[in-house]
C-alpha cells in the first residue's frame, strides 16, 4: 500500500513566504529612495551657493580657515544664515570684522598690532 503525500500545501506555505520576503524588499527599498529623495530635498534647499566670481590676484582672495563650534552654535548659525538668506561664511565674516574692529579699539591692542605687522 503506498501513501499519498500531500506537497500541495507545503508549495502554497513556501510561495507565500516567497512573496512576503519580496513585498518585505520592495518596502525596504521604497523606504531608502524616499529617504535618499528627502535627502537630496534637503540639501538642494541649503543656502550655499558658488563662490562669487572676482577679478583681484590670487594674493587678495579669501583664505581659508577650519574652525570648531558646538553643536548648538552650528545649529543656531544655520537658522540664522537661512533667516537673513545668506550664507554661514558670510555671517562669520561679520561677526569676526566687528569682533576685530573692536578689539582694534584697545590701544594696547592696536599698539601690538602695529608693531607686529611691521
Amino acid at each position: 500500500m503506498t501513501k499519498k503525500i500531500d506537497v500541495t500545501n507545503a508549495a502554497n506555505s513556501l510561495m507565500d513566504g516567497i512573496n512576503m520576503a519580496s513585498r518585505a524588499n520592495a518596502t525596504n527599498a521604497e523606504k531608502a529612495e524616499k529617504s535618499a529623495a528627502a535627502t537630496k530635498r534637503k540639501r538642494s534647499t541649503s543656502t550655499n551657493r558658488k563662490a562669487k566670481q572676482t577679478k583681484t590676484p590670487a594674493e587678495l582672495r579669501s583664505k581659508r580657515k577650519q574652525i570648531l563650534i558646538t553643536p548648538e552654535t552650528d545649529k543656531q548659525l544655520n537658522l540664522v544664515a537661512r533667516i537673513k538668506g545668506t550664507s554661514q561664511n558670510e555671517i562669520i565674516n561679520e561677526a569676526v570684522n566687528k569682533y576685530l574692529k573692536n578689539q582694534m579699539k584697545n590701544a594696547t591692542i592696536k599698539e601690538l598690532v602695529s608693531k607686529l605687522s611691521n
